[in-house]
């Protein structure tokens, strides 16, 4: 299958070319991609990421019903947000009280302080 679209590829999308083509924000872009709604970007070093045009494209049929077939499509495969149900709810302890930081406050200086008469 990786071996067919290696002379597909014309040219790779930075961040700020996927952000024009789908009118997302950086953290949109990575929610989808963390969802599995958006397709995951190919590394090619530490702080460079860039999307092939054919897997954008590919996403982009997916989401216009009618496109390609001719026949009304969805989100498919390995970007299809799958639903999966939750595991019953154990009975969790109650979570503890918090010590409060920082300066105290009038109140309970006050309170902290009284002076026994």
């Amino acid at each position: 299958m990786e071996g067919e679209n290696v002379g597909k590829v014309r040219r790779m999308f930075t961040m700020t070319q996927i952000k024009e083509l789908t009118g997302f924000s950086d953290s949109t872009v990575w929610a989808k991609i963390k969802g599995g709604t958006f397709p995951p970007p190919v590394k090619l070093g530490p702080r460079s990421n860039r999307w092939p045009e054919n897997v954008i494209g590919e996403w982009q049929a997916a989401l216009v019903p009618g496109v390609g077939e001719g026949k009304p499509r969805g989100l498919k495969g390995q970007y299809a947000k799958t639903t999966t149900t939750a595991p019953p709810a154990e009975e969790t302890p109650p979570t503890p009280v918090k010590k409060k930081r920082g300066r105290p406050r009038k109140n309970e200086a006050n309170d902290r302080h009284e002076v026994a008469l």
